[in-house]
């Protein structure tokens, strides 16, 4: 009798500890934390292949004062104003066909928060950078505030390769000052590319006689201001480039720079001191016109 009321008990001191060890285990797989999001991508940053190829007349892509790039640029301390009394429409054309889930506006650094853009208007084309616009976005934003995002409806996800930004009204200031403009969503395919950069440029703004090589998708070369040597690689179509300035002293300084290039041979190139851009502009502002398919010495 003992022997059975011996052997019961060790039955159920075996039935808890299994009961508990599942237990545990379901709370286990309960507190289980999903895996982490994959990063979002600013399909409409320089960065990432995105270019202007239409702007209000008077403004160059290749002047840091009159540039849409500082729409694009990463960075939420520049921007670029244009007259409020005009009409300010630009064409953005993304490196890919891409599917819009998001849009955002950045306007809280300005000189007179009378100058943030007020009604907008975001179209997009999977037609052409000319006809086939649909609108995807009309809303008034908010005065001078960064991160102002707008979500697409999940069920109807536009597609395009074509952004057309209207600025169409501000807060009653003479120019209209935006300085950031993203996108957010999934490229669908992977075309773009640069034809082979390797030749001698001529650079603007001090910079000089520049020299690339590019083998493959390797790039190295240099320019004369600061006796400035680089390498670099090509992802899609754009150059992505490690710099070292060498001054007068010997000292040495460390940059990186994102070029694409655009009409006519023009490459253009945000230089910026290592680290996050959000916060910052950029140390150099390069142009270059191509005037030959071989490189020089560096």
């Amino acid at each position: 009798m003992k022997s059975n009321l011996a052997k019961a008990a060790l039955w159920t001191i075996v039935a808890i500890t299994l009961s508990a060890g599942i237990a545990h285990a379901q709370n286990t797989r309960v507190r289980t934390k999903a895996p982490p999001a994959l990063p979002s991508i600013d399909l409409f940053a320089y960065e990432n292949g995105a270019l202007f190829i239409q702007m209000p007349a008077g403004l160059e892509e290749a002047d840091v004062n009159s540039s849409p790039l500082n729409f694009i640029d990463g960075a939420h301390k520049t921007d670029l104003a244009v007259d409020a009394d005009q009409t300010n429409i630009f064409v953005l054309e993304l490196s890919e066909r891409t599917e819009l889930r998001r849009i955002a506006f950045d306007s809280a650094f300005q000189g007179h928060n009378e100058s943030a853009p007020r009604a907008v208007k975001v179209e997009l084309s999977d037609t052409s950078p000319t006809t086939g616009f649909t609108t995807i976005l009309s809303t008034n934003l908010r005065m001078a505030a960064d991160n102002q995002s707008f979500t697409m409806d999940p069920r109807t996800l536009p597609v395009g390769r074509w952004v057309r930004l209207t600025l169409l009204s501000n807060f009653g200031g003479e120019r209209i000052s935006l300085n950031g403009f993203r996108g957010y969503g999934r490229q669908l395919t992977s075309e773009a590319k640069l034809e082979n950069l390797t030749g001698t440029y001529r650079g603007g703004s001090g910079i000089g006689t520049v020299n690339i090589v590019q083998t493959g998708n390797q790039v190295t070369g240099c320019y004369d201001y600061q006796k400035t040597r680089f390498t670099g690689i090509v992802q899609g179509r754009v150059l992505k480039l490690n710099m070292t300035e060498t001054d007068y002293t010997g000292s040495e300084s460390r940059f990186e720079g994102v070029f694409n290039s655009h009409t006519s041979g023009l490459l253009i190139g945000l230089v910026r001191a290592p680290g996050p851009a959000a916060d910052r502009g950029y140390a150099t502002f390069i142009s270059a016109t191509r005037e030959g398919t071989r490189a020089g010495t560096c």
